[in-house]
């Protein structure tokens, strides 16, 4: 029994074997979630820009369908932005002379652009009720609204009151999108 020794522990070799092993089980999980944060990124981009066009439709038929004047002179909803169009309409429960407004404008944040809703009403321009901004991140340069009949399209005049209105709304990705609305007053 004494010439017997029990060894506890482990010889430098195992141990070497064990911490290069455990770094190899590190640096492919480091990639795990590097390649997931990655992807995860991107999807979100790509989720975020699908929306506009999504989203634009919700808002945009509705304000056409609706709408009896077209870029009503001297009136707009909200002050920030570059103006595509402002429509106007009465709302049946209100009286005639105070009627519901809605701009669509580009508003520039630093280097992202995008589409903005503004609700008002004719005799609180300044104090929108709502702001939804519709499209984040779009092309500003090719996001225009076209008035006409079923004919031609061409800008959109002051008191006007065109059979139709078509956003053309290009996202910063390069997705491209008409929303066509046909005003049902006239």
């Amino acid at each position: 029994m004494s010439g017997r020794r029990t060894s506890r522990g482990f010889t430098l070799i195992e141990l070497l074997i064990a911490v290069t092993i455990l770094g190899f089980i590190s640096l492919a999980i480091t990639e795990t979630f590097t390649v997931l944060a990655r992807s995860t990124d991107a999807t979100s981009t790509r989720l975020i820009q699908s929306r506009g066009p999504k989203l634009v439709g919700v808002y945009w038929t509705p304000d056409v369908n609706t709408s009896e004047h077209v870029n009503p002179t001297g009136v707009v909803c909200g002050t920030s932005g570059t103006p595509l169009v402002t429509l106007a309409w009465t709302a049946p429960d209100q009286s005639s002379d105070v009627f519901e407004v809605s701009t669509w404008a580009k508003v520039t944040t630093g280097a992202s652009t995008s589409l903005v809703r503004t609700q008002c009403t004719s005799d609180a321009l300044g104090a929108p009720v709502m702001t939804t901004t519709v499209a984040p991140d779009i092309d500003a340069a090719n996001t225009q609204v076209q008035c006409g009949d079923s004919v031609s399209l061409g800008p959109c005049a002051s008191d006007s009151t065109p059979a139709r209105l078509v956003l053309t709304l290009l996202t910063a990705d390069g997705r491209s999108d008409a929303n066509v609305g046909i005003r049902k007053v006239s």
